[in-house]
């Protein structure tokens, strides 16, 4: 699939020393708290919102589920103990019928759903892409997801300007 070739040319680790490669075209500083109101299947708990109800920072991770990057950042986040992760919602194009396959996956508590309306909202060009999102439903940080992440590492960008 093109977004994993994609994805595959851009791959770096996020720290202090590299650049962070591109993943969306959207910036930090955007407001999708609308991501609440788009259409969205969600595995778990049927239709509903895309964000979390919460005050806190929380992750949305776009991802393909043919994408073998995407395995790999599912693979390690499920490494990193719960209380130790983000609230992450990992969200599929919506003709994704092999997303589910995800949940077993994913760290426990993560939530899997598919919508196309998310994907262009959020201008997803790179997968995994993850949004930092803060409570007002900001955009925080954008970068490619490896999944080792922690809220120790996030949170402190989630803090207002």
């Amino acid at each position: 699939m093109a977004l994993t070739a994609l994805h595959v040319a851009y791959r770096h680790h996020v720290d202090a020393a590299r650049p962070v490669a591109k993943v969306s075209f959207i910036t930090v500083g955007t407001s999708v708290s609308n991501l609440d109101v788009l259409s969205a299947t969600d595995s778990t708990w049927g239709p509903g919102q895309l964000l979390l109800p919460s005050e806190e920072c929380q992750l949305v991770v776009a991802f393909d589920p043919e994408c073998p990057h995407c395995a790999d950042a599912a693979d390690e986040e499920r490494q990193v103990p719960t209380a130790d992760r983000l609230p992450t919602t990992w969200v599929a194009p919506g003709d994704s019928a092999s997303a589910w396959r995800f949940e077993d996956m994913v760290g426990e508590g993560t939530r899997i759903t598919r919508s196309d309306d998310a994907w262009s909202m959020l201008k997803v060009f790179g997968v995994p892409a993850a949004f930092l999102v803060d409570g007002q439903g900001t955009i925080r940080r954008v970068w490619p997801y490896h999944g080792d992440e922690t809220r120790e590492e996030l949170t402190p960008d989630c803090r207002a300007d």
